[in-house]
This record gives structure tokens, sequence and C-alpha cells, in this order.
């Protein structure tokens, strides 16, 4: 009776088919994330030196999820591709039995999933990398991480639409072939701009003229590097805001890499007025130049000398330098006490500076 009952025909399978089909179904509903699991860690685990509790998240995001997706939807049509479609579902769909859409639509969604565990890879490579290199404060491994990661990423997803193309509209290889060489060429004029901005992360990667962290000034913008993407590179300004300059405009404009400059200069004019003695002046020019070499080893060097005549007025010309390992903060502070100390002394000498009267016709 039981194999009598087996033997039905239900939707142009036996009901035993169906049954088999179901059973692998639930077991990998019940089983798919726990085997991902186990893969996804014994290899993290076993075939790289990376300690995995420090990437439980990471790797729960982007390897066991991505793979359990994945191989649940691979057994589940591989399974029901043994079926034989039911012939009353089986009709026209634009000129084409829905039976060959269904198993296009099916395929394309396995290669999708695929190609998202591929990324899924990536992304945890790139997430090692960058931790090795954070803990060896190596920018130069970091910023080269970060931007491959996503250029293998992106050409994973093109690659990714370009296969499911070509298995939903059964391009031959030769077609293939071609039809990405045009993609590729109507893409190009299409997205100039951004193929432009792509190849100028390459050359950022290659060149090095500054790495994650640096401050750089790039087209009257300033700011701490803190991110280098395929297109745009994000700056963190002194306003705490973030700023995105295209690639292209760091590769192909002036740009000054702050962070390497081994200095902090300062440097002012102080305008006497015309009537000062010459005595007062050279007194003046000593008076800075004791205040400067009060400040011992904190200044490396300085300059102070009458830079300029007239009538009017007399030019006192100040610069020094203070190590680049002096925070903003404490080198503004040494700014604010040397100029108190050196207007200290012009009231002492009874010196008294050009006032610039402002133009009020204008």
């Amino acid at each position: 009776m039981a194999e009598n009952f087996l033997q039905q025909v239900v939707l142009s399978n036996k009901i035993e088919q169906w049954l088999i089909a179901l059973g692998i179904i639930v077991f990998m509903v019940l089983f798919a994330h726990g085997i991902s699991r186990l893969v996804a860690w014994f290899s993290v685990k076993y075939l790289t030196k990376v300690d995995h509790a420090n990437f439980k998240e990471t790797i729960n995001d982007r390897l066991v999820r991505p793979l359990s997706r994945f191989l649940f939807w691979l057994i589940a049509v591989i399974a029901l591709n043994n079926l034989v479609f039911p012939k009353v579902l089986d009709f026209m769909v634009f000129k084409m039995p829905f039976s060959h859409l269904v198993q296009k639509l099916a395929l394309s969604f396995v290669i999708f999933l695929f190609f998202n565990m591929l990324i899924g890879v990536v992304y945890m490579i790139a997430t090692v990398f960058k931790r090795s290199a954070t803990r060896k404060a190596d920018r130069s491994l970091i910023q080269l991480a970060s931007l491959l990661s996503d250029l293998i990423r992106a050409v994973l997803a093109a690659l990714c639409i370009l296969v499911i193309v070509k298995t939903l509209f059964n391009i031959t290889a030769a077609s293939f072939a071609t039809s990405i060489g045009l993609v590729t060429a109507a893409l190009a004029l299409a997205a100039k701009d951004t193929v432009e901005n792509i190849i100028c992360s390459i050359i950022i990667l290659l060149d090095k003229p500054f790495l994650l962290g640096d401050y750089i000034t790039v087209s009257g913008v300033s700011g701490n590097v803190e991110r280098i993407g395929l297109r745009r590179t994000v700056l963190r300004t002194d306003n705490k805001t973030l700023v995105s300059v295209p690639n292209r405009d760091l590769t192909g404009n002036k740009l000054e890499n702050v962070s390497n400059q081994t200095f902090r200069r300062f440097r002012q004019e102080i305008r006497l007025i015309p009537g000062s003695q010459a005595d007062q002046l050279e007194a003046f020019v000593k008076a800075i130049k004791d205040i400067l070499k009060e400040q011992g080893n904190t200044i490396t060097s300085n300059t102070v000398y009458l830079k300029n005549t007239g009538n009017q007025g007399h030019i006192i010309y100040m610069e020094y330098f203070v190590s680049i390992s002096m925070t903003s903060a404490d080198f503004y502070k040494l700014n604010e006490k040397i100029n108190l100390s050196v207007i200290s002394k012009m009231e002492q000498l009874q010196l008294q500076q050009v006032v610039l009267m402002a133009d009020l016709n204008k």
C-alpha cells in the first residue's frame, strides 16, 4: 500500500521523488548553516595563521552566511532539477517554455550567490591584512589592502553581471568575449570620469604620494586622509567634516603632504613707526633673539633681523622652527607665549607699531 502511494504521480513526478527532493531541502535548511560554519572556521583556523577569535563577527558576516546561502540554494536547485517540470505549468513565456525560464533564473541566482561568496572571501582577506598592518603601523599595507579589495570586488561584481547575462540570453563564448569588449568600451565612454578616477586610484597606489592618516592639501581642501577608494578619497577637515575629493584631482593638481614635513614654522613681520630710533630697533632685535633663546631646545633654529626700512616704517622679520613631533595645540601655545613676550618688550622700549588705516571710501 505504501509502495503504491509512493509510486503515484503528482505534477509529472512520483511522490517518492518529491519526498526525496523535499528531504534534501529540509536537510539543508537544518544543517547548511552548521556545515558552512564548520568549513569557514576550519579554513580560517587551520589553513591560515589568523587568530580567528579576533575576527568572529567578520567571519560570520562575510564567510559563514554567504557560504550557507550558496550551499542551500545550490543543493536545492540540484535536487529540484532532478525532477520533471510539471507539464501543467510549462506554458510559453516570451516564446520560451516556462520551465526553461525557471531554470535560467535559478542558475542565475546560484551564480549571484557564488560571486557574493567570493566577494565575502576577498573582504575577509582584506580585513585580515588591514588588521595585521594596523598592528605593525604599516599604513602603506593598509592602503594597499583597501584599494585592492575595492578593485577586486568591483571586478567580481562586473564579472557576475556578465556571466548572468550570458546565462539568461544563451550567448556563445565568442559572442560573450565580443560583448565584454563592447560593454567595456561603452562603459569607458559613458563613465569617462569614473574610469579616470579608478585609473588615478591605481596611480596613487603605486606612487604613494600620501598614506592613510596623512594631512594633505589639494584644490583648496585640507584634511587627514581617512579612506582611499576607487573613485574618491575621503578627507577629515579641521572642522571635523568629511570631504570627498575625486582621485583625478589628487593626481592632476598640486598636492601638499603636510605630514611629510620635518618642522613646524612660525614667521611674522612687525612693522614699527618711522620715528623709532636705531638703538631701540637694535635692542628690540636682540630682545626677540633672547626670547627665542630662552625656549631652549624647543626651537631648533630661528632668524630675526631688520628686514626693511623707509618712510612707511621699519619691518622686523622673525622666524623660528620647532620639531614636527610637537602637537598643533602646543605649537599655538608656544606662539602665544612668545608673542606676549615680544609685546611686553615693545612696551618696555616704548616702540609703536604702524597702524594700518582702512580706506573708508571703498
